[in-house]
């Protein structure tokens, strides 16, 4: 495996993950520690440790286990990158979970080998009740009272939050990992503005036999596409084909030729844009002093003619201004548009008597125009301008003699999603109906590996999400034997995911192969916190009445569930001091993640069984899998 954009993260990870675990295990073990009133030897402070240890113990590894869970969603992924990203990080929760519960025990006990004294300093850090003033009070009064009204609260939450999902952008365009201000992004961005653009996209059309590209017919269909792509696509600064040199070819070859010439009488071809004077329609003459040249047109000014009938005047050895007129009327009905362009309309006027060949700027479909008689003569036409130019086409075309593939490259300045749905869909569209039969097409380059990039992170980001809290429910379903208490602690991880979803959103950000990471990690990690609360309130529940339990579960499990949120949360806000823009998305959405999802298992959780019956809920036996665990 090679490190990646993604693998860089697992470290951070699996450091987050560590020190949840272990930072459970210390909460409970100084709780007890801090209740002694007098010295403690080091045998009284291995049985309060492993206490401690047995208290957390199965909360600790279905915490584990549910992040392990939310990692190996990943394996759904069809993306390699993402599926190592998954196996390393749950190898990463297996090794930090050996070291909790094998190594760090051990160092407590060296830590304390000679006893433990209590002072002033430890006293005052005893939570042996809720203050006034103080947080978890504040937490108490608004489950015990406010509970009915934060179930409503949080079903308009969720309802509000489905609402924002066909809002939810996405993108796997690379350049905006920098910033605007960065040396990349900007010439980037002059590339895009200044030349034809740095994406790229790539048709290649492969014929069943051998020669079957040097067909005119099938060559005429590559411009045509060329045409009507850049016509509906203003992104698309340039389309490279086969077609491009044929045309030129063409254009060189026949200069001077005559269309439809069918026979060798001598005909007048009059050369309409000659630097000579002879045969040149707006010819001059010797003896007129006013008139006035401009790059090769010579035009008479009528204002010096004198003369009764004006409308037959003719020019010296050119065509009087009826003819002309007839020639700019036939150049304006053989455009393709009854409002053509000047230049559109200059090029029809060049066609009309192939000024400098611009009567065969065309693919050649037409026999008669150029004195043949059937279409495999056309085909050996194009051949031979193949055979012409032996090596210089390998770029379009794989063999100069009978190719039978053949690539056509476009260029764009804009990569965003919208302009690629256009371009790949009007692509398909047109060699689908197009194609002759038997033939293939395929579609690659740059741009469309971000493409279908940006649709398999939506769809593995999808896979991963549905397949991570399905078996997150089964987990807690099956420890708890109760398929309510699955659903119950699946809202916890569903509120953070709203809220991510939400912020999103809201900040006009998008999802792609780092910052779509946010959600599965959320489910994996986000999962320990209602993890740890159902196994403390299923442990309280047995020892004490409900309106207790809450004292106890927030001065030791939610004391270190928010330790760790609030310590997590600071360390991985700190990506977004990132130069890259996605680890800064990914470090503060998660960073939103962990503290929404602590305070959510906090609240939500307890606000529910505020309104149920726990002792229905959970049954008052231990479970088979505790007693495993003793």
């Amino acid at each position: 495996m090679s490190i990646t954009l993604i693998s860089f993260l697992v470290p951070i990870l699996i450091l987050v993950v560590g020190s949840a675990y272990s930072i459970h295990i210390l909460s409970h073990f100084y709780e007890d520690l801090f209740q002694n009133k007098e010295f403690v030897d080091s045998i009284e402070i291995s049985k309060i440790l492993k206490r401690s240890v047995r208290e957390v113990r199965l909360s600790v590894l279905l915490a584990g286990l549910m992040t392990g869970v939310g990692f190996l969603s990943f394996f759904t992924s069809p993306l390699g990158p993402l599926r190592e990203f998954g196996l390393l990080c749950t190898i990463g929760v297996a090794v930090s979970l050996f070291v909790v519960f094998i190594i760090m025990p051990p160092m407590i006990r060296l830590r304390f080998i000679k006893g433990w004294a209590p002072s002033k300093h430890n006293s005052s850090m005893q939570l042996i009740g809720l203050k006034k003033g103080d947080f978890f009070k504040f937490l108490k009064w608004l489950v015990e009272t406010k509970s009915k009204f934060l179930i409503i609260l949080v079903t308009v939450f969720f309802i509000f939050a489905g609402y924002q999902i066909p809002h939810l952008q996405t993108g796997m365009n690379m350049i905006n990992f920098f910033k605007p201000d960065s040396s990349v992004f900007q010439d980037y961005d002059r590339m895009n503005t200044r030349m034809n653009g740095t994406g790229i996209v790539n048709i290649l059309i492969e014929s069943p036999n051998r020669g079957g590209i040097v067909d005119s017919g099938f060559i005429k269909k590559i411009d045509k596409f060329s045409f009507s792509l850049k016509e509906e696509n203003s992104s698309v600064t340039s389309v490279q084909s086969i077609s491009q040199f044929i045309k030129q070819m063409n254009k060189v070859m026949n200069f001077d030729s005559i269309p439809y010439e069918t026979d060798d009488s001598e005909e007048v071809f009059i050369d309409f844009f000659s630097d000579s004077t002879n045969g040149s329609i707006f010819g001059t003459s010797e003896n007129d002093e006013t008139a006035y040249s401009s790059e090769g047109f010579i035009f008479e000014d009528e204002n010096n003619f004198s003369g009764e009938n004006s409308q037959n005047y003719e020019i010296e050895s050119g065509l009087n201004y009826t003819q002309i007129g007839d020639l700019l009327k036939e150049a304006l009905l053989n455009t393709q548009t009854l409002d053509p362009s000047a230049l559109e309309l200059i090029q029809g006027f060049n066609k009309i008597n192939n000024y400098a060949g611009a009567a065969y700027d065309e693919i050649p479909v037409d026999p008669e125009k150029y004195g043949l008689e059937t279409e495999e003569e056309l085909n050996a036409l194009i051949s031979q301008y193949l055979i012409l130019s032996a090596g210089k086409l390998g770029m379009v075309i794989n063999d100069d003699l009978e190719p039978d593939k053949t690539l056509i490259t476009i260029q764009l300045n804009d990569e965003d999603k919208e302009t690629l749905t256009n371009v790949l869909s009007h692509i398909n569209t047109f060699w689908d109906r197009e194609i002759p039969a038997e033939w293939k097409y395929r579609i690659g380059g740059s741009s469309t590996v971000y493409f279908l990039l940006d649709k398999l992170i939506i769809h593995s980001q999808i896979l991963s999400i549905l397949g991570a809290l399905f078996l997150v429910w089964l987990i807690i379903t099956i420890i708890s034997r109760s398929a309510r208490v699955g659903f119950i602690g699946l809202l916890p991880i569903v509120f953070s995911l709203c809220g991510l979803l939400i912020a999103f959103v809201a900040g006009g950000m998008k999802l792609d192969a780092v910052t779509s990471l946010t959600a599965s990690i959320a489910i994996g990690v986000g999962a320990d916190y209602a993890i740890h609360v159902l196994v403390a309130y299923r442990r309280l529940s047995m020892k004490m009445d409900h309106k207790d339990i809450l004292f106890q579960l927030y001065s030791t499990t939610g004391r270190a569930i928010l330790m760790n949120a609030l310590s997590v949360a600071i360390g991985f806000f700190a990506l977004v001091l990132s130069q890259l823009i996605p680890m800064g998305v990914f470090g503060a959405m998660f960073a939103l993640s962990m503290v929404i999802s602590s305070m959510a298992s906090l609240i939500l959780i307890p606000a529910i069984f505020n309104r149920l019956d726990i002792g229905k809920l959970f049954k008052q036996d231990k479970l088979k899998i505790v007693g495993i665990l003793d």
